[in-house]
C-alpha cells in the first residue's frame, strides 16, 4: 500500500469528517482548474503577465501552490517557444525558477492564488504561457507580443 505524504494525509483526514457535500466541495477545490491571464503592455521591452489561478469552484486558490508554466510558440501549446529570452522572472506576486531556459518554469504562486510572469525581449517576437492544470489539461494565455 502507498503511503501518504502527510499533508495528504491531513487533507484526506479533514474532507472525512465533513459531511458528504461538504468534503466533495473541500476535495475539487484543492486542485488548480483554471488560469485567468491579464497581459500588461510592452515598457522597456518587459511584458508583465498576471495569473490568477482557481480551483474547481471557480475561486481564488487559499494556499501557496507549486504549478509548471509553460512557454509555447503558439496558442494550441503544440509547439515549444524557440525564441531566447533575454529575461523572464517573477514580478511582484509568486516566484519561478526556469527548469528548461525559455520554455518550462517551476513557479509558486502566493497564498490567493496570484503569479506575475515578466517577459524581457530586446528583438521582436510572440509567445504564449501555457499553465498545466491538474487535470492534464492547459489552460492557456493571449498572445504575448514583443514589437
Amino acid at each position: 500500500m502507498a503511503v501518504l505524504q502527510s499533508s495528504t494525509r491531513a487533507c484526506v483526514k479533514q474532507a472525512l469528517a465533513m459531511s458528504s457535500a461538504q468534503g466533495k466541495d473541500f476535495i475539487r477545490s484543492m486542485g488548480i482548474a483554471a488560469a485567468e491571464f491579464t497581459i500588461g503592455v510592452e515598457a522597456t521591452e518587459a511584458i508583465t503577465v498576471n495569473i490568477q489561478l482557481k480551483n474547481d469552484l471557480g475561486e481564488e486558490l487559499s494556499a501557496v501552490t507549486a504549478v509548471h508554466v509553460y512557454v509555447f510558440a503558439d496558442a494550441l501549446g503544440v509547439s515549444f517557444n524557440a525564441q531566447d529570452y533575454t529575461t523572464i522572472a517573477a514580478g511582484t506576486d509568486g516566484d519561478l525558477v526556469e527548469v528548461v531556459a525559455d520554455k518550462l518554469l517551476a513557479c509558486t504562486c502566493e497564498a490567493d492564488g496570484d503569479l506575475d510572469i515578466v517577459l524581457t525581449e530586446t528583438g521582436a517576437g510572440t509567445v504564449y504561457l501555457g499553465v498545466k492544470l491538474s487535470n492534464g489539461e492547459f489552460a492557456i494565455s493571449g498572445a504575448i507580443t514583443h514589437a
